[in-house]
């Protein structure tokens, strides 16, 4: 009576626990952004980038720029340092300035005479889920 008791318990344990494995949705960050900044000749001053270039797939900034992640609703300032963005392959090349400020689409050495030559009064860049930049404008 004893182990047919015990039995029981058992039996009724086995199937009352949970069986399988534990599992968990892991989810790679999403690094979606919008960035900005003025561009100035200037070095150290807050919301400001020094240097623009690109070489290769590889945009370098040099400066403090403005950044609002997807996931957010405010903007926050980045420290000035220099920063390396991969170019996303399909990446577009803006420019908005003008009487009418809309978007023109220009080339990527058009994108960086404005930049360079500062004709410009500050850039944005857009990143997608994976960090790379694949929209940027002059304005």
């Amino acid at each position: 009576m004893k182990q047919r008791f015990f039995a029981i318990v058992i039996l009724l344990a086995v199937l009352i626990t949970p069986v399988g494995f534990h599992t968990e949705n892991v989810c790679a960050a999403n690094k979606k952004a919008n960035y900005s900044a003025t561009l100035a000749k200037e070095k150290n001053k807050a919301g400001t980038v020094y240097r623009v270039s690109i070489s290769g797939k590889k945009l370098m900034v040099e400066g403090s720029l403005s950044v609002k992640k997807s996931n957010s609703k405010k903007w926050s300032t980045l420290k000035y340092k220099k920063r390396g963005f991969k170019l996303a392959s399909n990446c577009k090349f803006f420019d908005a300035g003008g009487a009418h400020a809309e978007e023109h689409k220009i080339s990527k050495r058009r994108f960086l005479e404005i930049a360079k030559d500062y004709i410009c009064y500050g850039l944005s860049f857009q990143t997608n889920k994976k960090g790379q930049v694949y929209k940027m404008v002059v304005y």
